[in-house]
């Protein structure tokens, strides 16, 4: 059944099917596609930056000039989580087990954010129109909107969204770990481990190295700038992103 001269389906003309019928049309005509060329290249260079970021790092040692590297690293990170992503959505290998591999590699192991919730979230915030049901990552984060808080909390717009998006990296993480009591994730059990020995590599690493005081300034420097990046990504839909007046709705 249509709707009107366009041919628009019932369906997509419902809240959210518009949104939903693009994203099916997009599947069909292969967009976005694999573009594995560019990710024979991205890899191989994250891998690469990631690796001499930790060289770099029992380099500099107990120095103050940590701080300099948590900043400039924390892209490298949110782009390995970029491609973490890429990877649940099957735009690098054509296989789930290939992609499950590379996924959980990256993204549970390397920077600690599961591939499974990447998975289990990834139908859905694409099939609906930003509303106050769904977030970024299809799961109610920090602060949803709803219209009766839109008019008060969006003067000014844009203040709460810098220090929300820095808080974006530990919110992801922490979603992540929640998705582990979800019956429907699958693996679970290496998704934990790899999780827990991300978390533990890394702060043993900041804590064997540097002072107490120079640890958790480098932690909130880094994680603060990694959220940055993650937040920055996906603007549009972010939780953080500033909703408009009721009126304007």
């Amino acid at each position: 059944m249509t709707t009107g001269g366009a041919g628009v389906s019932a369906a997509e003309a419902a809240p959210g099917g518009a949104a939903a019928g693009l994203s099916r049309r997009a599947a069909v005509a292969g967009v976005p596609g694999r573009r594995r060329g560019c990710h024979a290249v991205r890899i191989p260079l994250l891998g690469a930056a990631f690796a001499g970021g930790w060289v770099l790092f029992f380099v500099l040692g107990d120095s103050w000039w940590q701080l300099a590297l948590a900043g400039g690293w924390a892209p490298v990170y949110g782009q390995i989580a970029l491609v973490s992503r890429d990877l649940a959505h099957g735009r690098v290998f054509r296989g789930r087990r290939a992609s499950g591999i590379g996924g959980r590699l990256c993204g549970n192991l390397g920077v600690g954010m599961s591939y499974g919730w990447w998975v289990e979230t990834r139908p859905r915030p694409h099939a609906h129109r930003p509303r106050e049901e769904f977030s970024a990552a299809g799961s109610p984060g920090l602060l949803v909107w709803a219209r009766r808080q839109a008019g008060a909390a969006g003067r000014p717009p844009r203040r709460p969204s810098f220090p929300l998006r820095a808080l974006e990296g530990c919110l992801l993480r922490v979603a992540g770990i929640r998705a582990l009591r979800s019956p429907t994730l699958t693996c679970w059990g290496t998704e934990a481990v790899l999780l827990l020995a991300h978390l533990a590599l890394y702060l043993c690493a900041l804590f064997l190295v540097l002072s107490p005081g120079r640890a958790l300034a480098f932690l909130l420097v880094h994680q603060g700038a990694f959220g940055v990046f993650l937040g920055c990504a996906f603007p549009p839909a972010h939780p953080a992103a500033p909703s408009p007046a009721p009126a304007g709705r």
